[in-house]
């Protein structure tokens, strides 16, 4: 047994980051904005982890906003094609678009990961 006291302090970023993200997510329902911004919430999760938060993320969507970016094909694939905007940059401007199910029927009927399209659609997709 080692008297030696861990603090806080020695507590890694990505660790940090995360209770963070776990403790927002998991207050209640008159302690949550009306809209939560999420950049790249993935950063330092374990791949496993990225499914659990995902998680979280759907069940406060049922109650509030939950606007989240990110370049992470792995947390894309916990939505659903219908969750998931691409944006673009067009003539200096943002322009933002759904991906229509239809048009990803087959896709996805071939188990095509959402993914997949996504990242079709945001790195030379269609224009």
């Amino acid at each position: 047994m080692s008297e030696k006291t861990f603090g806080p302090h020695l507590t890694s970023d990505g660790s940090l980051r995360t209770f963070a993200l776990i403790t927002l997510l998991n207050l209640p329902e008159e302690m949550l904005p009306d809209v939560l911004f999420l950049d790249e919430p993935e950063l330092g999760l374990h791949p496993h982890a990225i499914s659990l938060v995902a998680d979280m993320m759907g069940r406060v969507a049922e109650r509030r906003e939950v606007i989240v970016a990110t370049q992470s094909p792995a947390l894309v694939d916990q939505f659903t094609l219908e969750n998931v905007i691409v944006t673009d940059l067009v003539d200096n401007a943002t322009q933002f678009r759904a991906l229509p199910p239809a048009q990803y029927r087959q896709w996805v009927e071939d188990e095509y990961q959402i993914s997949d399209i996504w990242l079709k659609e945001s790195v030379g997709g269609k224009r």
